[in-house]
Formats: structure tokens, sequence, C-alpha cells
């Protein structure tokens, strides 16, 4: 699985879709982008950040529309049902492409063939964050909290099956499976749970979350990376925390329905590039 899903992502350089005619016509109108998570999701920040330089290239705008549902499937869908015509387009993170299809039975597609990649546009670590009231000043303190009153700590994400889901699965087994998941509809109300309290631990990239944070009202413990974020100089890695087991992070993809003209994959591919924007560190950041 893991070969594919690197298949799909360096397929991103290349030209997939039959060449057929130039379209030298395209594009002619606006361009539709499906995010299959609610609105305000960190898929949507990263792509409004790179949207505008590549609409004044284009000569098109981009209209963003949230799909959210089953996981990301429900959006997903709807892409990989599209017209491959280049004015349908999905950004998705790493759930949707590598863990999403493993959660149904009868998703009907699978999005490393019904897709055509275009473009890695960002990659983040993620954190272990945990609500201002939680008291706990490292990860090791939190794990001895979490296992010494079972069933009292929720951790949420932002939908079953994301990179943050499974994070906090994995912590909790370390500390005896003893907090109990609460899934989300995208990051914008997991991040509200966590400030109200409803949950106590998540694991989310700080791009979601890097408001609350900077106010005091949420806490970074770890970053689940091999090197210290240089926005968050004195948080620690998990690694340094003692969780070596913990590392790993988000990333997101834009893709078009299988079948869309290679000169339009190529052409959305060298355009993003030009304004790529890596989620490091803190926040969204232009190359």
């Amino acid at each position: 699985m893991v070969r594919r899903i690197l298949a799909f992502l360096n397929a991103g350089l290349l030209a997939l879709g039959p060449s057929g005619g130039l379209a030298q016509d395209w594009p002619s109108k606006p361009i539709r982008v499906v995010i299959p998570f609610a609105a305000g999701s960190v898929s949507e920040a990263i792509f409004r950040t790179i949207s505008p330089g590549v609409e004044s290239n284009l000569g098109q705008r981009f209209v963003v529309e949230s799909k959210p549902g089953a996981d990301g499937a429900i959006g997903t869908g709807e892409v990989v049902r599209a017209a491959p015509d280049g004015y349908t387009l999905l950004l998705g993170p790493t759930a949707v492409y590598a863990v999403t299809p493993h959660m149904f039975k009868n998703l009907g597609f699978d999005p490393l063939t019904a897709l055509d990649p275009i473009s890695l546009l960002a990659d983040a670590p993620l954190l272990a964050v945990i609500g201002a009231n939680v008291p706990a000043k490292s990860l090791k303190e939190l794990a001895d909290y979490v296992s010494a009153h079972p069933g009292k700590f929720n951790y949420g994400s932002p939908g079953s099956g994301s990179p943050a889901h499974l994070t906090g699965a994995a912590f909790s087994q370390q500390t005896g499976s003893s907090m109990v998941y609460v899934p989300y509809k995208g990051t914008p109300p997991m991040v509200q749970a966590l400030l109200a309290g409803d949950i106590q631990v998540a694991f989310p990239t700080l791009t979601g979350i890097i408001g609350p944070v900077k106010a005091g009202k949420l806490r970074v413990l770890a970053v689940m990376a091999r090197a210290r974020m240089a926005e968050l100089p004195d948080v620690p890695t998990t690694l340094e925390a003692g969780f070596p087991q913990l590392v790993g992070g988000n990333w997101w993809v834009l893709a078009a329905p299988r079948g869309t003209n290679s000169r339009i994959i190529e052409r959305l591919a060298a355009e993003s590039a030009r304004y790529k924007s890596i989620v490091e560190l803190g926040g969204i950041k232009p190359e």
C-alpha cells in the first residue's frame, strides 16, 4: 500500500491523462475545487493561499466547495464521477487517498486509480495538543494522567481514519486504551470542541490551531517529527519526549478525475509549483 501511495504521489510530476486535443481553450470558465471536509478546513486554508497567483496566470477563478461526509468519501466520490474536463478538482489530505478506501466495503472506487494526481501542495507534522486546563506539562505527564484516569480523557480528530485519529488511537493504546474517541467533520469543529473542553486532547497540524496556541488557549506538548519546529522552538519532538513511535504528519494532494487531458494536468502542476505552499512549522509558507 505504501508503494502504491508513493507511486501515486510521484505520478503527480508526470502527465497521466491521454493527450487528446491540445486543450488550448482551457480554462474558459471557473474551475471547481472540491474539499471533502467542512468549510474552514486546513485544506481550504492551504488552497486559498496559493489560488490567487494560479488564478491570475490561468485567467479564471477557482470556486471552492466543501463536501463533508463519510470521512471524505462523499466529496471524493463526486470528483471521481465528474467529467475529466479540467473543471472539477479535488484537494484532499492523506486519509482520502490512503485510509478512507479501507473503511468502506463498497466504496465504489479506489482514489489511487480513479484520480490523476496533479501536485503535492502541502506537508506538515502532527502535534500533541491539549486544552489549557489539562494539568500536563509534557507528553509523559499527559500519558500518566490519562492512564490514571481511564475514560476521563476524550480525544478528537477531523475525521475517522485521518492521521490525527490514528495517532490518537496509538497514543490511547499506549496508555491502556483509556481515552474516548470523538470524531468531527473537519478541523474547525474539532478545535472548537478542544477549546470548549468537550475533548481534552488532539493531534492536528499547527496551521489549524495556530491562533488558539498563540493566544494561550491551547498548548502543544510535542511535535511528531524528527526535528523541532522553528515556530515552536521550546516544544520537544516526540523522540525527545520518549515516544519515538509517534512520528507522523499529514499531506494534501490536488487531483483530477482519471482521464483528464495531460496538458491540463501539466499546466495545473506547473502553476501549482510556482505558488506551492508547504505547511511547515506554524503556518503556510510560500516556497
